[in-house]
C-alpha cells in the first residue's frame, strides 16, 4: 500500500504453510516516511486471521542520484574511508588533507559524505581544471550539498580556486561578516569579472542543496533546495575564458601563491559542476533526485 493508506498493489506475496516471515521489497512511504501494509487472504480454507508481530524497516544502501544537465566534473564523497575523492565522470579527483571524517548516512548520495567540522585546517584538493575553465561563454553552474556549516574566524571560503597572476577566478565566499550573504565570484582575465551577492541563509546548521549559476554576462541565479532565493549583482562585465591553471579547493580556496587558504568547517556531498547554465527545472529535479529531499 502507499503512504496514503491506499491499495495500490506494489508487491503481492504467496505465503506457504509454516512461513512465518517475508521481506517486502518495493514499500512506499508517504509523509514522514509511514508505510501501510495491507494483510489479506483469498483462501476460503485458511482462518482469516493472522498476527503481524514485528515490523523491521531497513533502509538499503544509497544510490547515486541521476544528474540532470551535463556536468563534466562530480565528487559524489561515496568512498567513506581512505584520503581521495572519485571523481565519476572526468577523473579529476582529490585527495584529502587535513582533519576530515568520513560520515556513513544512507540519506545522503552514495551514502557517504566528508565533515571538515573539526576546526582544523582540512581541504579537498584536486588537480587543475583545464576542461573546465577553458571556455565558459555558456556560462557555468555548481550544485552541492552543505550542512551543519558555521562560520569560522579563520577564514569563510567554501570552495574555490585562483591563478597566479589574476587572482580569484572562481568561488564562493560571504560577504563582509554577513553569513547569510554569500559571494558568488566567476573572475576571467585581466579585469573581466561576473560577481554577484545571494542570500542563501546557509549559517542555519541545517542541510540544504544549493545550486549557483553565472552566465558569465552579468546573468545568473541561486537556488537553495530547488528554490530560488534573491540575488543582486556587483559587477557584470563578460567573462570569457577562465583561466585554471591551479587546483579546485573544497573547504577553502586555492590562493594566488597556490596554497590553500581561508578554511572552512562543514559537511559536503554530492559537488556537480556544469559548463551552462541550468535550468530552473533542473535544479528543482536535482533536488528531488536527492535521498534525503
Amino acid at each position: 500500500m502507499n503512504g496514503n493508506g491506499e491499495a495500490d498493489n506494489t508487491e503481492t506475496v504467496e505465503l506457504q504453510e509454516g512461513t512465518t516471515s517475508y521481506d517486502l521489497t518495493e514499500l512506499q512511504g508517504g509523509e514522514n516516511n509511514e508505510y501501510w501494509i495491507q494483510v489479506s487472504f483469498e483462501n476460503p480454507d485458511i482462518e482469516k486471521t493472522a498476527e503481524i508481530q514485528e515490523i523491521n524497516l531497513r533502509l538499503g544502501e544509497s544510490e547515486i542520484p541521476e544528474s540532470v544537465g551535463n556536468p563534466i566534473h562530480r565528487w559524489v564523497f561515496k568512498e567513506g574511508s581512505g584520503s581521495s575523492v572519485e571523481d565519476i565522470i572526468n577523473d579529476e579527483n582529490g585527495s584529502i588533507e587535513g582533519n576530515t571524517t568520513w560520515i556513513s548516512d544512507n540519506t545522503m548520495a552514495g551514502g557517504q559524505a566528508l565533515d571538515s567540522s573539526s576546526g582544523e585546517e582540512s581541504f579537498v584538493e584536486t588537480t587543475t581544471l583545464n576542461d573546465f575553465g577553458s571556455n565558459i561563454q555558456d556560462g557555468v553552474s555548481i550544485i552541492f550539498t552543505i550542512e551543519n556549516y558555521t562560520p569560522s574566524s579563520t577564514g569563510h571560503r567554501l570552495w574555490g580556486t585562483a591563478n597566479d597572476y589574476d587572482g580569484t577566478v572562481f568561488e564562493l565566499n560571504y560577504h563582509d561578516t554577513d553569513p547569510d550573504q554569500w559571494r558568488f565570484y566567476v573572475g576571467g582575465e585581466g579585469n573581466e569579472e561576473s560577481r554577484y551577492l545571494a542570500q542563501l541563509g546557509i549559517a542555519d546548521g541545517e542541510r540544504h542543496r544549493v545550486c549557483l549559476a553565472n552566465d558569465g554576462e552579468g546573468g545568473g541565479q541561486a537556488f537553495i533546495d530547488g528554490e530560488p532565493v534573491p540575488t543582486s549583482f556587483v559587477n557584470t562585465s563578460d567573462v570569457s575564458t577562465v583561466n585554471f591553471n591551479g587546483p579546485f579547493t573544497i573547504f577553502g580556496h586555492n590562493s594566488t601563491d597556490g596554497n590553500p587558504a581561508q578554511f572552512s568547517n562543514f559537511i559536503v556531498d554530492d559537488v556537480i559542476l556544469y559548463l551552462d547554465v541550468l535550468e530552473a527545472e533542473e535544479i528543482e529535479e536535482d533536488f528531488e533526485n536527492q535521498p534525503w529531499s
